[in-house]
C-alpha cells in the first residue's frame, strides 16, 4: 500500500509558514474507528516483549461487524498478521457483504444476545449503520428503522469456538447491549487476551465506570480509552 503523508503536520507547517520538516511524516495505516486497530498492535508487541515471546497465534471475535473495512477493528490484524476469526453482524445486508469481502472470516448472520431467546426483533437503521436489538438507543438517537425478525447466538459459544488461540481479540459493539453482553461472559471458562467494549456513555450514564469496575473483578486492567471505547488486558498474561 502506498504510503500517506499525515495531512495534520504539513497543514500546521504551512498555517505557521515553518520550514517544511526534512524527515517524512506519515499516517499510520488504521481501519477502526479511534485508532483501536493500531493500539492493539501496539499492546500485543509490547506483551510480547515483556515476555520475551518471538510469535503468538492471534484470533478475534468481532460482535458488531458493520463494514468490512470502514471502522473494522478486526481489519488490520487481517492485514499485518493474516489472521482470522469470526466477525457477527445480525443484518443481512451487511453480512452479505462481509461474506463477500471478509473470505478468510467466519460471519455469523446473528444478534448476540445474553437469553435463551433463539430470535429476536432487530431494528435496522434506514439512514446510517446504528441498527440495534435496543429500543431505548433507538429513541435516544431519533432513528428511522425498519424492524426484522434474526437468529441469536450467545458470546460464550462464540468464544467456545475459538479456544486454542494465542492472543485473542474481543470487540463488543452493539449500541447500548454492551454491559450486558460482556456480563454475560463466562470468564472462568474464556479470558479474551484483550477486549474492546463501547460504553454508550450517553445512552448510559455511568457505564464506563461500571464496565471498569467489572473488569478489574475479573482481573482485567484498563489500558486504553478514546471518545467511542475502552481497551482492557488480561492481567494474568503479565
Amino acid at each position: 500500500m502506498q504510503r500517506i503523508v499525515n495531512q495534520f503536520v504539513y497543514n500546521h507547517v504551512g498555517f505557521d509558514r515553518m520550514p517544511n520538516p526534512t524527515v517524512p511524516a506519515w499516517l499510520e495505516e488504521s481501519y477502526s474507528q479511534c485508532y483501536e486497530d493500531v493500539t492493539l498492535i501496539m499492546m500485543l508487541n509490547a506483551y510480547m516483549l515483556r515476555n520475551n515471546i518471538t510469535s503468538t497465534t492471534i484470533s478475534y471475535i468481532e460482535i458488531g461487524g458493520n463494514h468490512p473495512v470502514s471502522t473494522s477493528s478486526s481489519y488490520l490484524l487481517q492485514r499485518r498478521y493474516n489472521a482470522n476469526g469470526i466477525i457477527v453482524e445480525p443484518d443481512p445486508k451487511l453480512a452479505k457483504v462481509l461474506r463477500t469481502f471478509r473470505p478468510m472470516d467466519n460471519i455469523i448472520e446473528a444478534a448476540v444476545v445474553d437469553t435463551d431467546d433463539k430470535e429476536i426483533e432487530f431494528y435496522v437503521s434506514t439512514l446510517n449503520e446504528l441498527s440495534t436489538a435496543n429500543k431505548d438507543f433507538i429513541q435516544k438517537n431519533n432513528l428511522t428503522v425498519e424492524p426484522i425478525t434474526v437468529k441469536t447466538i450467545r458470546v460464550n459459544d462464540l468464544l467456545e469456538m475459538t479456544t486454542n488461540v494465542g492472543s485473542l481479540f474481543l470487540s463488543i459493539d452493539v449500541e447500548g447491549l454492551d454491559i450486558r453482553i460482556l456480563k454475560d461472559i463466562n470468564f472462568s471458562l474464556y479470558r479474551p487476551h484483550f477486549i474492546t467494549i463501547e460504553p454508550s456513555e450517553h445512552l448510559i450514564p455511568g457505564a464506563s465506570s461500571e464496565i471498569i469496575s467489572y473488569l478489574k473483578e475479573k482481573e482485567y486492567r484498563l489500558v486504553a480509552q478514546n471518545y467511542v471505547n475502552l481497551m482492557f488486558e488480561d492481567s494474568r498474561k503479565g
